[in-house]
């Protein structure tokens, strides 16, 4: 679950900067925006301090370097720092959300098919252990007890 909510939200704050972005909201701010808009309490944190660096004037790559490995997933944290300077941070923030959602959907779908299948062999197995200790702890006993 936690994976696929961190792909949710990397796809969602990627596309709500491109977004953001198209829409010439300054760099600074609109990561802040995106990212609060996510409700991802780190994710907020990270493009609060990130936002902060690039308004200082330090590279993008530099304030990234920084900040918690986990903040931001990788390829989200790679076009952050090189795409401003390739000139295609859009278009990459708008490749990378639909990459991200897709990646969240097939562990989603992933985990719709596995998890019942794990539940009824934990359920079962459960199930089955309950009822041999219900028969053979009474079955021990009353041995024990003829035979002494």
């Amino acid at each position: 679950m936690k994976s696929i909510l961190a792909n949710y939200d990397a796809a969602n704050f990627s596309e709500l900067l491109a977004l953001l972005l198209e829409h010439r909201v300054p760099y600074p701010s609109a990561l802040v925006l995106a990212a609060e808009s996510t409700g991802n309490l780190r994710l907020t944190r990270g493009a609060r301090q990130l936002a902060e660096a690039i308004t200082r004037g330090d590279p993008a790559a530099a304030a990234l370097g920084t900040l918690d490995r986990r903040t931001f997933l990788p390829m989200l944290r790679w076009v952050l720092a090189t795409g401003e300077q390739q000139g295609s941070l859009v278009a990459a923030l708008h490749n990378l959300a639909d990459v991200y959602r897709k990646r969240a959907k097939y562990l989603a779908e992933k985990l719709s098919v596995f998890l019942p299948t794990i539940l009824m062999l934990a359920i079962g197995a459960t199930a089955t252990l309950l009822y041999g200790l219900a028969l053979f702890i009474p079955l021990t006993r009353l041995l024990r007890e003829l035979t002494v």
